[in-house]
């Protein structure tokens, strides 16, 4: 395998580290805006979609398809993990919103998404990974879970509904771009339906929103709308990384490191709001960080 998977693998845990901390930031600073999480999502949606309406145009002025020479099943494949990607995304949100103090109990959940795409990628595709890859991505797991479930104690039974849901979308949109990227199939293809669904999705959430009379995106500050969108190009770039780096390496070990993502948060969250770590989560950070290094660096 290529080294290259590494460093799209390191480069998704930057960019979706960056979206959920923006993401974060929204709600820590509009948590008395009624609807401002799920406006939030919706924002994020549109922004994916940008990125997959300019690419549709950019290849349209070259007189070349963006999906010329792709079989229609594959076509389809690419639009359910845009979906179930988008649908994680907000099952993800109203986790929070419903139950905010089982944060980390749902995160941890959900990074067992990584867990269930390695063994169908063994089961289904017959990927092999290296001893110390196999070694790496449990001890990122470990790490993970010990970041996570910091305050586990707090979590209430919705949080943990919410958030095996959404590592069930997260694993079904991940197993996709795996299954495609074993197909050979072009990751700009795969990302830009994966992009237009997710900004679809959030155009209908919109017109819906506001039909619906509740009109709850308007009470988002400009600023925050702006954040919002901007977290949506860079989960829309990460959603990219991934594409390529599961076209390149073992399914397991990416996920893991990109789901690992929560070190990133961490340390912004502590240079921003000055929010210290418990010890226990400190400790997953290392354990986090020493599994990622096997996974990339060691080989055998």
């Amino acid at each position: 395998m290529s080294i290259s998977w590494r460093f799209y693998a390191l480069l998704t845990f930057v960019l979706f580290g960056t979206t959920n901390f923006i993401l974060g930031y929204i709600s820590e600073k509009t948590s008395l805006i009624k609807g401002a999480s799920i406006s939030s999502a919706i924002i994020l949606w549109i922004g994916m979609g940008v990125l997959g309406l300019s690419t549709i145009i950019i290849h349209k002025t070259k007189k070349n398809s963006v999906f010329e020479n792709v079989k229609i099943k594959y076509l389809i494949y690419a639009a359910v993990s845009g979906l179930s990607l988008s649908i994680g995304m907000l099952t993800l949100k109203l986790g929070f919103v419903f139950d905010p103090l089982s944060k980390g109990p749902i995160v941890a959940i959900i990074s067992a998404n990584s867990l269930v795409v390695a063994l169908l990628s063994w089961y289904l595709l017959k990927e092999k990974l290296q001893k110390t890859q196999t070694i790496g991505f449990l001890i990122i797991i470990t790490g993970i879970l010990m970041i996570s479930l910091s305050n586990f104690s707090r979590a209430s039974l919705i949080g943990i509904l919410f958030g095996v849901i959404t590592m069930a979308f997260f694993a079904i949109t991940n197993y996709i771009l795996k299954y495609l990227g074993h197909k050979g199939l072009n990751s700009i293809k795969v990302v830009t339906i994966l992009w237009t669904f997710s900004g679809l999705f959030g155009l209908i959430a919109l017109n819906f929103d506001i039909f619906a009379g509740n009109q709850n995106i308007f009470l988002l500050p400009d600023l925050y709308k702006l954040f919002a969108f901007i977290a949506g190009i860079f989960l829309g770039f990460g959603m990219l990384s991934l594409k390529i780096a599961l076209s390149k390496g073992p399914a397991g070990p990416i996920i893991a490191i990109a789901g690992s993502n929560a070190i990133l948060v961490t340390v912004l969250d502590l240079i921003v709001f000055q929010q210290i770590p418990q010890s226990i989560k400190l400790i997953g950070m290392l354990i986090t960080i020493s599994g990622i290094f096997i996974a990339t660096v060691l080989k055998k």
